[in-house]
């Protein structure tokens, strides 16, 4: 039997489910790099869950970055670095699963139905998000401390978001994604 991973202080416990799938993301940003290992809830969110899937097999995270950092709120990525944006919307699984501090969820349009490939995590609480239909599907369960010194680092004004300061001024890479196990 193998051991759950360590969970990280700042997070609440988190059940280890051998239903659930285990993926962990390298990161690199500057001199600072990290892997955030996060539990997917395929039972839950069988769809999002698939297309995450999916998108680690393709390939889409490899070399993507985190280009939307809001301190106190999330951390976004999953813009694939090549560009594609060629990929079909998924429909929105909500509820169950609230967004909490260190919940992974996907990012879309105004359109609930409108998911593909861009996730983010939650840096904070934030129930607003609970009631605006967005599908959170999975836990960091350990890396919080990677997702704090990305949630730290410096931003501007990021003009294709009104200008709220989240671009960050260097590079948040997404090294790779890879999936540790599944049911």
């Amino acid at each position: 039997m193998v051991d759950p991973p360590e969970l990280d202080p700042g997070n609440p416990p988190v059940n280890i489910n051998p239903d659930n799938i285990r993926v962990v993301m390298e990161t690199r940003f500057g001199d600072d790099s990290g892997e955030i290992e996060l539990e997917l809830y395929p039972k839950i969110k069988p769809i999002t869950v698939d297309n995450f899937l999916a998108h680690i097999k393709r390939g889409t995270f490899r070399k993507s970055s985190f280009h939307r950092v809001y301190k106190d709120f999330m951390i976004q990525g999953g813009k694939p670095a090549d560009g594609n944006k060629d990929f079909q919307p998924i429909p929105g699984e909500f509820g169950e699963i609230k967004h909490e501090r260190g919940v992974i969820s996907m990012a879309r349009s105004n359109d609930p139905n409108s998911a593909t490939c861009e996730f983010f995590i939650m840096h904070k609480t934030n129930a607003n998000l609970d009631q605006a239909g967005y599908a959170a599907f999975g836990k960091v369960v350990r890396g919080m401390d990677v997702v704090d010194r990305i949630a730290n680092l410096p931003v501007v004004p990021f003009p294709e978001m009104g200008g709220e300061r989240s671009k960050p001024t260097m590079l948040i890479q997404i090294v790779d994604v890879r999936i540790l196990d599944t049911p």
